[in-house]
């Protein structure tokens, strides 16, 4: 007679790793999964169908610019064609007046189909005012609106006018023009740097999707590609904006938002300015231009040095009477005062080159009223900052007063700029934006004045001035990231250093610390949990935890996918989910290089930690999590043949992914509106129930009975959860046989609506969840959900595994709380 054995598990921490998955002499072995598929691990037992996704729209393909020579310019009020044409040069027109007040027309000389007008450095002297600035075509009779009018104003922007949404067909003419609407209160003479056309390809193009949050709470979704950015709300497209970055650089440009502005960092590009302008239909984009950008010598030959320039003044010091000048701790000898003033300055002037640190070379000249000049010049005195002197009389009743009238100043070139590369990364900390990872300066971080973000004055001797240090690193380090976490943490592609206290002072030099931790990916964010930041090192193959321990004043950082480590496959994008609904807990969401998403359920107080992979009918590419905690996702799909990045919302209380919703009237068995899917296959959901899973032809399918109302399309990958190899030498001490049999299995759901099972080696079968009388016919399963512990028994066959797996053989709700089954070997 066959041994039976029973095990149960809720399988907590997830799917183990196939290195992880033999060691029985862990806890997380046995309340763990040797696999899994579209299942969220939940923080108190069990696990749950990881929901679906709704689809909104495809995102942008490649742009091409269309070339604007100066033939095909006419500028009616003012500038020129070279001028216009030229980035570095505006063009200004004469006062604005009447209802199309043209800037500049385009004639292409044939029909160009246009999907973009950009209009850069535009703005009025005078007055701006809302929907004045204006894009149009030429239809062959009148000129027509190329997209909505837009705000101008008295700054500079950037601004564009789209043809429509992306997948739009774009405009087909062969004149446009921009005009400004002087009848709506904009006046004055109109400034313009640059003018631009763009037509949207066929070809696939990188697209990723970020959160934003205005000043006055509203959210949007912004979607990022190669040269553009679309910006949506609640998956409705609103407007587009320039966002002038290469498809390469497009993952590792650093996103920081402020109130209604959104920076963007990347050491190859002049960093971006995106700012929402008052409403959701209005955004510009401008580079910003740092003021007073300190000097940095690159090894080149300047000429720009400036010299130090004191003025000492005597007072009361007669002919004959004595006094001394202190320069850097350094005090000279007793100097005489003479009645002829150049005598004395002959005698400052020997006095001062007699200290060491000072070279000969001095200009020493009396300029009257008993003041003398000193220009530190000569070797090394010259242009270079020098401490103030301090001056001793050394009569009764004399004193001496000095001051800087120009400070010194090393020949160089600034700090950041096209050629030394702008900064990688940039946040708001205390009121300052701190910057740093140049290209010729990687390990550098600078500070802006404190209230004023793009002003990096450091020369003046104030604590909230601007300030710039070298963060000395063991190794040479090219910070990647910063993160105002319990401390100010600096991590760059090797290392991790962090400011030891929380001044951000110009008059105190930093204390910085440095942790073992290694350095972080590059265009991967980081992101938070329970205190603790969540990164992913360099190399891609590890999930970090960077924690700060007061035991050792320093960061540590731990392994946090040791035991899932076979889920860590390159990835792309990453962040964080807030508890919400049956899970309660963060969920940490990865985008990986294979176009997976694996997700990690975290209650680091609870020891919960579990992972789980998520596939789908295409490829992930990135995903964001708005203020609302919605989770926004751009997916590459199969449409209609061809491959394209699509904008999708994850819903938990979905079932298909890329859903379409549409509805059916009168009743009909043919569903179309489905061309997307052609070729693909698709379950449809309605009234509670789901059909298919069917093969689109045509854009539509045919369903098994006549549908009606609201009908809902998408993929769907099943979830599924198979539990840890049995061994039953570890689990009993008793000899283990070779081959075993999942006899019985109960599975413990809460409101579940569709179950399946497969063990012994054999296809998954469905289980019934309800008793015969028990049913309701005239309402769809998902209508019924089930709570309770479902048994199943009468498996047949043999494995050496004894594993078993919980799934589903069509879409529904499913919420494992416990697995327990008996093994007969």
């Amino acid at each position: 007679m066959p041994n039976v054995t029973t095990f149960q598990a809720a399988h907590t921490y997830g799917v183990l790793a196939p290195l992880t998955i033999e060691r029985r002499d862990t806890k997380f072995v046995a309340g763990s999964l040797s696999a899994g598929e579209r299942i969220v691990m939940l923080p108190q037992g069990g696990y749950a169908d990881a929901g679906g996704t709704t689809d909104f729209g495809r995102a942008r393909r490649a742009l091409t610019e269309e070339p604007i020579t100066a033939g095909m310019l006419t500028l009616p009020n003012g500038g020129t064609a070279a001028n216009l044409l030229d980035d570095n040069t505006d063009i200004v027109t004469s006062a604005a007046a009447g209802a199309r007040f043209v800037l500049a027309e385009i004639d292409f000389g044939a029909v160009k189909t246009i999907h973009f007008l950009d209009i850069t450095g535009v703005m009025m002297a005078t007055a701006g005012a809302p929907a004045a600035l204006i894009a149009e075509y030429w239809t062959g009779a009148a000129w027509q609106a190329f997209g909505a009018a837009l705000k101008i104003d008295t700054v500079a922007r950037g601004r564009r006018f789209a043809s429509g949404a992306p997948g739009d067909g774009g405009i087909s003419a062969q004149k446009f023009r921009f005009a400004v609407d002087a009848t709506t209160g904009a006046s004055g003479a109109v400034t313009v740097r640059d003018i631009g056309a763009w037509t949207e390809s066929g070809a696939k193009t990188d697209a990723i999707v970020r959160d934003f949050t205005g000043e006055d709470g509203s959210a949007t979704e912004l979607v990022f590609s190669a040269g553009n950015c679309d910006i949506f709300k609640n998956g409705a497209w609103q407007a587009a904006a320039d966002w002038p970055v290469t498809e390469a650089q497009l993952r590792i440009v650093k996103p920081e938002q402020r109130y209604d502005t959104l920076l963007g960092f990347h050491r190859d590009v002049q960093t971006l300015k995106l700012v929402r302008m008052g409403g959701d239909g209005e955004w510009s984009l401008e580079r910003v231009s740092f003021e007073n950008v300190p000097l940095a010598d690159y090894g080149g030959i300047y000429t720009n040095g400036v010299n130090e320039i004191q003025q000492v003044t005597l007072y009361t010091i007669a002919g004959s009477e004595q006094f001394d000048l202190t320069l850097e701790g350094q005090t000279t000898v007793a100097i005489t005062r003479d009645a002829a003033d150049s005598v004395t300055a002959t005698a400052i002037k020997t006095a001062l080159e007699d200290l060491s640190g000072v070279d000969a070379g001095l200009t020493v000249t009396a300029i009257g009223g008993n003041t003398f000049q000193i220009e530190f010049t000569g070797g090394d005195n010259a242009e270079r900052d020098w401490l103030i002197m301090a001056g001793t009389a050394l009569n009764a009743n004399g004193f001496v007063r000095v001051r800087t009238k120009q400070e010194g100043k090393a020949p160089g070139e600034p700090v950041i700029s096209a050629s030394a590369g702008w900064p990688a990364v940039g946040r708001f900390v205390g009121q300052r934006l701190v910057m740093g990872g140049l290209r010729k300066r990687p390990n550098d971080i600078i500070a802006s004045v404190q209230g004023s973000p793009f002003d990096l004055n450091t020369e003046i001797d104030i604590a909230t001035a601007a300030f710039s240090y070298e963060v000395e690193f063991p190794q040479n380090n090219e910070i990647r990231d910063i993160a105002p976490a319990s401390l100010l943490v600096i991590i760059g592609d090797k290392q991790v250093a962090f400011l030891r206290d929380d001044t951000l002072s110009a008059t105190e030099a930093p204390k910085f610390g440095f942790s073992d931790s290694p350095g972080i990916k590059a265009g991967v964010p980081l992101t938070s949990s329970d205190n603790a930041l969540f990164y992913v090192q360099d190399g891609g193959t590890t999930l970090r935890l960077l924690n700060y321990t007061a035991l050792e004043e320093n960061y540590v950082s731990d392994n946090a996918s040791i035991l899932s480590s076979h889920l860590i496959i390159a990835p792309v994008d990453m962040n964080r989910r807030r508890a919400a609904g049956y899970v309660n807990a963060d969920l940490l969401m990865i985008v990986n290089g294979d176009g997976s998403i694996t997700v990690l359920t975290m209650m680091r107080t609870q020891e919960v930690s579990g992972f789980a992979p998520w596939h789908t009918d295409g490829l992930f590419k990135s995903l964001t999590v708005s203020r609302s905690n919605e989770v926004w996702l751009t997916a590459e799909r199969t449409v209609d043949g061809a491959a394209e990045i699509r904008l999708e919302r994850y819903d938990a209380a979905g079932y298909l992914d890329e859903a379409l919703e549409q509805t059916v009237a009168p009743a009909s068995a043919t569903i179309s509106g489905l061309s997307r899917f052609n070729g693909r296959q698709v379950w449809l959901q309605n009234a509670g129930s789901f059909f298919g899973p069917y093969t689109v032809a045509g854009g539509a399918v045919e369903c098994d009975r006549a549908l009606e109302g609201t009908v809902i399309a998408g993929s769907w990958t099943p979830p599924s959860a198979t539990d840890p190899k049995i061994l039953l030498e570890a689990e009993t001490g008793q000899r283990e046989a070779r081959l075993k049999r999942v006899c019985r299995a109960v599975i413990s759901v809460l409101d579940t609506t569709s179950l399946a099972i497969a063990a012994n080696g054999a296809a998954a079968v469905d289980i019934p969840l309800h008793s015969n009388d028990s049913v309701t016919t005239d309402t769809g399963p998902l209508d019924q959900p089930v709570t309770g512990r479902i048994e199943a028994e009468g498996m047949h066959g043999f494995t050496e595994d004894g594993t078993l797996t919980v799934t589903q053989l069509h879409p529904g709700r499913l919420l494992v709380r416990a697995v327990q089954k008996d093994v007969a070997a």
